[in-house]
């Protein structure tokens, strides 16, 4: 037999044999990667975003939360440059100076926590009426509904309330319905400005504010299978807020402050 057949039979039954094909490692401790749906507390980086066109960035550290039935509200340790430092016109004397946002005791210098929140502010006038009858009149201006992600959403709303009786001569109920893209805002028109609002997003989950100047933060949070997240605050301003979950369970408790 000449020497090359078996070399032959060898090259051939290479090209014939059937393919094998490389498998994944069995899973293990060394070889899973991470799934944080399992329930470990894996370290996670913060997460950082940087607008190109104007420098702005903006850092979320998460902060760990119990899972609830479908609806769990997130939570970070929020910094946004974009509001940090802006131009704007003075609260008292109306000109044009350097602000911060510091309309709540939690946010300073760009820093806050990441919980929902519904911002405005006030302007107020004397009405006359026809008959010499002088009504005060307050509407709710510049509402900013900020989401669980920590974005800011300008929501256009513009309610008048006044004394009873002089909703005519403040120029009626104003704006009570707004919104940005697929989040709607309804509010109310009573005195004193300003009344409960509900804000709902894109998901169809509603956040409940109550009234008042310590209406920041929602009472509620519902999605559309009516599971339910409640927030309550304490202090005015706020200082502190416990997020009960969609279980009944205290999910965080968090004390607002920072240190000049």
């Amino acid at each position: 037999m000449s020497p090359l057949r078996p070399l032959a039979i060898a090259t051939l039954a290479l090209f014939l044999g059937s393919a094998a094909f490389a498998q994944l490692p069995q899973a293990g401790d060394t070889t899973s990667p991470p799934n944080e749906t399992k329930g470990h507390d894996y370290l996670q980086a913060p997460d950082e975003t940087v607008n190109p066109a104007n420098g702005s960035v903006s850092i979320r550290i998460p902060l760990r939360i119990s899972s609830g039935r479908e609806l769990t509200l997130p939570l970070y340790v929020s910094y946004d440059s974009a509001g940090a430092f802006y131009y704007g016109l003075g609260s008292n004397t109306g000109a044009p100076n350097w602000q911060t946002t510091t309309n709540v005791s939690f946010t300073k210098g760009g820093w806050s926590y990441s919980l929902p929140m519904l911002t405005y502010s006030t302007e107020s006038w004397t009405a006359e009426s026809d008959t010499g009858a002088r009504y005060t009149c307050v509407a709710g201006v510049n509402y900013v509904f900020q989401d669980a992600t920590g974005n800011r959403h300008n929501m256009g709303l513009a309610p008048v309330g006044s004394t009873p009786g002089g909703s005519t001569w403040c120029g009626g109920p104003g704006t009570t319905a707004g919104g940005e893209g697929p989040i709607s805002a309804l509010t109310q028109a009573q005195y004193p400005c300003c009344a409960a609002s509900m804000v709902t997003d894109g998901n169809g989950t509603v956040y409940s504010f109550p009234g008042g100047a310590g209406g920041f933060f929602p009472t509620s949070i519902t999605d559309r299978n009516g599971n339910t997240v409640s927030v309550s605050v304490s202090g005015t301003p706020p200082t502190s807020a416990t997020i009960t979950d969609t279980l009944d369970r205290t999910a965080a408790h968090r004390k607002f402050w920072w240190e000049p």
